[in-house]
């Protein structure tokens, strides 16, 4: 039986982005593929954009079509069959090593099921979107959400009441607000473990740490915009934005 290595797939990959152990990939499938019995060597999440297949399994067999995520633990066998014409996914792939450093137990997991949890789908939604977005904050952005998606996966219990380190994390960003954190940072300052961070940022901020970010230096900035005759250039990058058009397409997109 196959083996298939991180980032290959039975598709073409295109736009991949590697962010520390996590890769990021638009896989698209010729019309007609078939595939042999194989399993990957790491676990990944799929999402099905366009097209489709059939995945056959050891026990049974689904019909991928657009709009489902599907979970593959590493080492599970399967094979797919009979793709659709314009088939495309997204795939969300992490290193084993890299969730057993951070003590997280894959095992407890199936080996491959469809995700129904509508909440898990809008985090790789929100992946795809920072995949193609891409600036300062999509890396610690990255982390953050394929951290809470993977640790709400294992469904570990969450906390009955707010942490101590939400506070200090919410003075933090805000003082430190020109700066851009890892997560592994952010982590060894709170003296928090980075899945806590990723899974319970959302809970109380209402929004991914990327974006909360983004939304202090809009706001930053139009304090700027406002009392100062300070160039519209110099404020983008006094506020952490790459350029005057990346400070632009952000504000839009707040």
């Amino acid at each position: 039986m196959n083996s298939l290595h991180k980032g290959t797939y039975l598709g073409i990959n295109k736009n991949e982005q590697t962010v520390e152990s996590i890769l990021l990939s638009l896989t698209s499938y010729s019309e007609g593929l078939e595939s042999d019995w194989h399993y990957h060597e790491n676990p990944y999440f799929a999402l099905i954009l366009d097209g489709g297949s059939i995945e056959e399994r050891k026990a049974d067999s689904i019909e991928c079509v657009p709009g489902n995520l599907i979970f593959y633990n590493w080492q599970e066998p399967h094979k797919n069959v009979n793709y659709q014409k314009r088939s495309c996914n997204f795939n969300v792939e992490f290193d084993n090593d890299w969730i057993r450093e951070l003590d997280i137990d894959m095992s407890k997991c199936a080996g491959s099921f469809l995700v129904k949890n509508i909440d898990h789908k809008f985090i790789v939604l929100k992946l795809l979107k920072e995949h193609k977005f891409t600036d300062a904050v999509s890396k610690l952005t990255i982390q953050s959400l394929t951290l809470q998606l993977v640790s709400s996966t294992t469904l570990s219990p969450q906390p009955k009441k707010k942490p101590v380190w939400i506070e200090l994390l919410y003075q933090l960003l805000n003082d430190r607000w020109n700066e851009n954190f890892s997560l592994l940072e952010l982590s060894q300052i709170l003296d928090v473990h980075p899945v806590s961070i990723s899974r319970y940022f959302p809970k109380y901020f209402n929004c991914t740490l990327g974006e909360y970010i983004r939304k202090i230096r809009i706001d930053r900035s139009l304090n700027l915009i406002r009392t100062s005759k300070t160039s519209l250039v110099q404020i983008a990058c006094e506020c952490g934005f790459a350029d005057q058009s990346h400070f632009i397409r952000v504000f839009k997109e707040n």
